[in-house]
C-alpha cells in the first residue's frame, strides 16, 4: 500500500507591492513566502519573474530574476529579493510578477 504524503502550502506578499525603481543604482525589491500545513519534510520551489512591460534590461544583471527556495524541515518563511535596475528614461510604470 502506497503511502499519501501531505505537501505544504506556499503562499508569497509583497513587502511593497509599488516601489520606484530610481535613476540610478539598484532598488531591492523584496516578497515573503511563507510555508504552511505539513512541515515535517524540507521541500524546494522555483520561482521567476516574468512580465509584459518590464524587459530584462529592467533588473541588475540584464535578466529577468528567477531562483530556487530551499525549506528545511519545520521552516516556514523564506524571503526573495529581486534588484531592478535604476535608469534616468521616462517610461510608464513598469509590473512584474514573481
Amino acid at each position: 500500500m502506497a503511502t499519501t504524503v501531505t505537501l505544504p502550502t506556499l503562499s508569497i506578499s509583497a513587502t511593497h507591492s509599488r516601489q520606484n525603481e530610481g535613476n540610478a543604482g539598484n532598488t531591492a525589491m523584496t516578497c515573503t513566502v511563507t510555508r504552511s500545513g505539513n512541515l515535517n519534510q524540507s521541500s524546494s520551489v522555483s520561482w521567476a519573474v516574468s512580465s509584459s512591460s518590464a524587459q530584462a534590461s529592467d533588473f541588475v544583471g540584464m535578466v529577468l530574476p528567477s531562483g530556487v527556495l530551499h525549506f528545511a524541515a519545520h521552516e516556514t518563511s523564506k524571503t526573495i529579493t529581486v534588484h531592478v535596475a535604476g535608469d534616468t528614461i521616462v517610461e510608464n510604470s513598469e509590473n512584474f510578477t514573481v
